[in-house]
């Protein structure tokens, strides 16, 4: 629920002892565009005799309700059946709680304001100018304004 809370845009949960679904949600998470985050549940063998591998099997299942948002229309709705999901204690879901494609990168939000942010490196881009910033803080205070 919190990477939900903290924008993520790609929200999903994997068992590692099923490797198969594990290893897609990763591949994915690396494909998606936009802040991943994936909560792999990770049974310890050695130190933990309460919740093992079998204690897992026994409550994890596998969603097979398509969590992706389609339209701006889906967003809220979708937000809200992840964090749902994200609640359950006596299953455990595994699979893509959220997944958002519609919602801009960080890369794109930076370019609307950085124009030349894509060509040249973030390390040598120019960000003052005798001590004041070149960035327009515009967009960003209107996009507060209620």
């Amino acid at each position: 629920m919190l990477a939900l809370a903290s924008g993520y845009t790609f929200v999903a949960r994997a068992f590692a002892y099923d490797v198969k679904k594990t290893t897609e949600l990763i591949e994915a998470a690396i494909k998606h565009k936009g802040l991943a985050f994936i909560d792999i549940l990770q049974p310890c063998p050695t130190y933990n005799d309460i919740n093992t591998n079998e204690w897992y099997r026994q409550r994890v299942y596998n969603l097979d309700i398509d969590y992706a948002v389609k339209s701006e229309d889906d967003v809220q709705k979708k937000l809200d059946a992840a964090i749902d999901l994200s609640r359950q204690t006596d299953k455990i879901p595994i699979g893509i709680f959220y997944q958002n494609e519609l919602e801009p990168t960080f890369e794109a939000r930076i370019s609307d304001n950085i124009p030349n942010y894509p060509a040249v490196n973030p390390a040598s881009q120019k960000i003052e100018d005798n001590g004041l910033s070149i960035t327009s803080t515009d967009s960003f205070i209107n996009s507060l304004t209620v």
